[in-house]
């Protein structure tokens, strides 16, 4: 395959990297390829018809992987990890950052608006002062973009810091863990082979194999754990942060590479005054190899004393969107969100599909709407647009 030379060039000019920190597990020096070594895979293209300008996603074929076995075994052992450090910081009045589905979230921002519903009936001196920022982030090719040396590091240090919150036996089986399972994630990591099956039929067909040498692969089964152990510590790190500079931070929260922000200060003059601090110390998250890079969505933002004439404001994360509405008190409600691009495609009532999967297709959607929207007005919105 005759590659552009400035990519040839590149990926023939990688550095050796050194083994560093990661010395201790064996972390070996990452190998530079030759042109000869170089195979191209046969990609298709996908359309982003709901981004502005319109965007295009590279997909290629991938049939199964020879090593599916560990990264199921690897992915059930972080998930552990993950959730026990989550429901240890419940336990000790913060709320989980992970979040696993809209459901919780919008539990989550009615818990927030009781909150501000007390606040309103008793304020406190410079109340009406305060400024409330709601934003939101895409982490740009999170998964390709991960360093492998980025990925060990913060998910060792994930690993250290549940060895030092734990006493006696449960101390020793958590440094048990951690012996086994870094140096599992770094062979993980080491060896992503996927492969496809040729063109050809029967006796002619075989598997073409394919190394991924940099990030997590999307179709690895632990992508998503590796994804969030990965993140977690640093968005501690930037919560606290926040805090000392002055920000009440009243939610945070990332499925996978989305995150949501709302918080809470004084300077009622800059809108995104917030935003912008936040949005550095996550692009700073991997300050030696650069590994995390977001880009902004959309953000609002209103004084908690709004003015009479002022307009609803929305965001929108995952299928939920929250408004900004309420005079002259601010007031947070929450409605289905579907994209411009979204083809309302469902089964169709005469197909040949049982009855009941055709009704549960009709209760899925009328709970989805019911837990997720605030208001009935809202509800009758989306419904009717399902009815449609």
């Amino acid at each position: 395959v005759d590659l552009p030379e400035d990519i040839i060039r590149d990926l023939v000019a990688r550095k050796k990297k050194e083994e560093g920190e990661n010395a201790r597990w064996g972390l070996g020096k990452i190998d530079t390829l030759s042109r000869s070594e170089m195979k191209a895979i046969a990609l298709e293209v996908t359309q982003k018809l709901h981004k502005t300008p319109v965007e295009q996603r590279p997909v290629g074929r991938a049939f199964a992987s020879p090593t599916r076995p560990l990264e199921t075994f690897v992915n059930n052992l972080l998930v552990e990890v993950i959730g026990d450090g989550e429901r240890e910081r419940n336990k000790d009045g913060q709320d989980r950052i992970i979040l696993e589905d809209s459901r919780e979230l919008v539990g989550d921002l009615e818990k927030m608006m009781k909150v501000w519903d007390e606040e309103h009936t008793k304020p406190y001196p410079g109340l009406w002062e305060e400024r409330v920022e709601i934003e939101t982030w895409d982490v740009s090719a999170l998964y390709p973009s991960l360093k492998i040396q980025y990925v060990i590091r913060e998910i060792d240090t994930l690993l250290v810091e549940r060895i030092d919150s734990r006493k006696g036996e449960e101390k020793k089986r958590a440094e048990a863990l951690r012996e086994i399972v870094i140096p599992l994630i770094i062979f993980q990591l080491q060896h992503q082979i996927v492969y496809v099956l040729s063109d050809e039929r029967e006796e002619k067909e075989e598997k073409i194999f394919y190394w991924q040498k940099e990030g997590v692969g999307i179709g690895n089964v632990a992508s998503g754990a590796l994804a969030n152990g990965t993140l977690l510590v640093g968005e501690r790190k930037i919560l606290k942060e926040m805090k000392e500079q002055g920000y009440r931070v009243l939610l945070y929260k990332r499925y996978i590479d989305d995150i949501l922000a709302i918080f809470e200060h004084q300077d009622g003059l800059q809108k995104r005054k917030g935003a912008e601090m936040m949005e550095k110390l996550i692009n700073g998250l991997d300050s030696k190899d650069g590994s995390i890079k977001v880009t902004s969505a959309k953000g609002i933002s209103s004084m908690r004393k709004r003015e009479k004439k002022t307009q609803e404001e929305s965001v929108e994360y995952l299928d939920v969107e929250i408004v900004l509405t309420g005079q002259p008190e601010m007031r947070l409600e929450t409605g289905i969100y579907r994209k411009a691009a979204a083809a309302d495609m469902y089964i169709q009532a005469n197909s040949a599909h049982p009855w009941a999967l055709k009704m549960g297709v009709v209760k899925g959607e009328l709970i989805r709407y019911l837990t997720r929207c605030s208001t009935e007005e809202r509800f009758e919105k989306a419904w009717a647009r399902f009815r449609a």
